[in-house]
């Protein structure tokens, strides 16, 4: 079965837990943040990094966003 990728457009807090629960269900989570060491803590979590917000949008078919 072919899982559908899903993004995450902020990794603090809330965006780094749910990506965690997201992974840990088998699902592919591309995740950004501004700040590189939360993207580091995505990727040693199991996720995909991208460059930007807009890079989440083209590799993603859902994008999440927990950014005020």
């Amino acid at each position: 079965m072919t899982r559908t990728p899903v993004g995450m457009i902020g990794l603090g807090i809330m965006g780094s837990a749910m990506s965690a629960n997201l992974i840990k269900a088998g699902n592919d989570v591309i995740g950004y943040d501004i700040l590189a060491k939360r993207r580091q803590a995505h990727r040693r979590a199991g996720g995909h990094i991208a460059r930007s917000c807009p890079d989440v949008g083209s590799r993603a078919s859902v994008v999440m966003s927990n950014r005020r």
